[in-house]
């Protein structure tokens, strides 16, 4: 990734080198031929796997050729079977639920947050998450603002169009140049990237709208990508000099110190930073890091109750792999927590583990730490 941007000051120089890779850049026009139709996502993929000879997962993510000789078409359809009808019948419950979603009180959401840590069905992730991110509200405030951004140049064209190849390039619905999913995400990042100009661009917000556009059309992904950034802070990771982020890895290390106490010690003999491993979870929401579906189950959780989930989540990966991590050394260590595509634990357990963290008041506490050093 590109950076033309200093990084805020920081007392660590390895958070600081690290911050730096992440990517804010200036660049000026390339030619993407637009179309302003939305289709389904899941029928461009469906017919997109149909006319090429081709296996996708049920994410719809290309299966590996290795992974090819053990693949049993009938096992998965099965499986995938018996997925979908447990899911239909879960899928009433939260119909109900995003139709009078406005009308609950405060306890009954709280109450509907052990349904978000169970998962919420796919097909109704897209309309759940802007439920509650209340992004209809800032539609409704200004409807023609996202048409009317996405037709506009930005000087991050040239970097967005770079980047788009990037997110999630091994999903099918992102693998045609040019294609509806590029094109798509490339409109949403530039309208993003217009919207907010002191914000500006970088390469994380990418990773995170790739995902959501598989759930939602081009204008609702900048719309929830805008209430990220009004709600939970996302603004500040993605800004120049990333002043946000560079806070939560300061609230990352406390955490690792008080909650983790025997690994945070190794960490440091072996001299691993945080910035090394943790820099990518952050700003990309895991996306970047986590096998698909455990990210579906964290944003669906963290959609509904802020940052905290993250740092919740953050910890839990460190202690499920912390048997593993005190046995290994700097190399090994760094390799392991940036790249979790092999994650050996279910999001069941990732959810489960995460919630025993209790963290909302430290975190505030330590945020306020923070700033006040500044």
């Amino acid at each position: 990734e590109e950076n033309n941007n200093n990084s805020s000051n920081n007392n660590n120089s390895n958070n600081n080198s690290n911050l730096n890779n992440m990517g804010h850049s200036n660049n000026s026009n390339p030619n993407l031929n637009e179309d302003d139709s939305n289709a389904s996502t899941a029928a461009i993929v469906a017919e997109l796997t149909q006319s090429r000879i081709i296996q996708v997962d049920e994410w719809g993510f290309v299966r590996s050729s290795e992974n090819l000789d053990s693949f049993n078409e009938q096992s998965l359809t099965n499986s995938y079977k018996k997925t979908k009808t447990k899911e239909k019948d879960r899928v009433e419950k939260w119909n109900n639920l995003i139709a009078n979603w406005d009308n609950l009180s405060q306890e009954k959401r709280k109450k509907a947050s052990s349904m978000f840590k169970r998962g919420i069905p796919d097909r109704l992730r897209g309309s759940l998450w802007r439920k509650v991110l209340r992004c209809d509200d800032s539609k409704k405030e200004q409807p023609k603002l996202y048409a009317d951004l996405s037709k506009q140049e930005t000087t991050f064209e040239i970097q967005i169009q770079k980047d788009i190849s990037r997110s999630l390039p091994k999903h099918v619905f992102f693998q045609e140049k040019d294609g509806v999913g590029q094109l798509s995400l490339f409109k949403a990042m530039r309208a993003l990237s217009l919207y907010d100009k002191q914000m500006g661009y970088c390469q994380s917000m990418s990773f995170i709208a790739a995902p959501l556009l598989l759930h939602m059309p081009e204008e609702d992904v900048f719309y929830v990508m805008v209430r990220l950034c009004e709600l939970y802070d996302m603004r500040g990771v993605f800004m120049p000099g990333f002043p946000n982020l560079h806070k939560w890895l300061f609230v990352h290390d406390q955490l690792l110190d008080t909650q983790l106490s025997r690994l945070s010690m190794h960490l440091k003999n072996e001299m691993v930073p945080s910035s090394s491993y943790a820099t990518l979870w952050y700003s990309s929401l895991f996306a970047n890091a986590l096998p698909f579906s455990h990210v579906m189950r964290i944003w669906d959780w963290y959609f509904l109750e802020g940052k905290r989930i993250i740092f919740s989540v953050a910890m839990a990966i460190l202690k499920l792999l912390m048997p593993e991590l005190l046995k290994s050394s700097f190399d090994v260590i760094v390799i392991k927590l940036r790249d979790l595509s092999n994650f050996p634990f279910t999001p069941d357990q990732l959810i489960t583990t995460a919630s025993e963290f209790k963290l909302s008041n430290r975190i505030q506490r330590l945020e306020a730490t923070h700033d006040e050093q500044k």
